[in-house]
């Protein structure tokens, strides 16, 4: 928030989550029609909880703008920014080092790909 408000920027959240990755909505898409929705609304309850969470903990009651989708992460992000036009995108890590650049991530293919600056922030505890 130090950054946007700076530059006196708007500021977008956005949490994006996979369902692909989820086994059983992989082997059975139509056979298990009601238990895939039932955890898709599931993870997109949590997910909307800890967005929430997430932004009171950095912003507190300043007024942002949250977004959730569902998708590949990447994907989504480069799709966002893009139809956004946003000056910055800003994403944190989580500090896998090594094995994660070796696998790739998320944070490493927006940053391979985006047509904007991508600045990454490690969480840190400030207790």
């Amino acid at each position: 928030m130090r950054v946007a408000s700076a530059f006196q920027s708007d500021v977008l959240f956005l949490h994006v989550f996979d369902i692909s990755q989820l086994p059983i909505i992989n082997a059975y898409p139509y056979y298990y029609g009601a238990v895939n929705q039932e955890l898709i609304d599931d993870m997109r309850q949590r997910a909307n909880a800890a967005l929430a969470e997430f932004v009171k903990k950095h912003v507190g009651d300043a007024a942002v703008e949250r977004k959730m989708v569902a998708g590949k992460p990447a994907q989504q992000i480069l799709e966002i920014a893009a139809q956004r036009r946003v000056d910055l995108i800003v994403m944190g890590t989580t500090g896998m080092g090594r094995v994660r650049e070796l696998l790739g991530s998320v944070v490493h293919a927006v940053v391979r790909e985006s047509r904007v600056p991508v600045l990454t922030v490690r969480e840190y505890d400030d207790k």
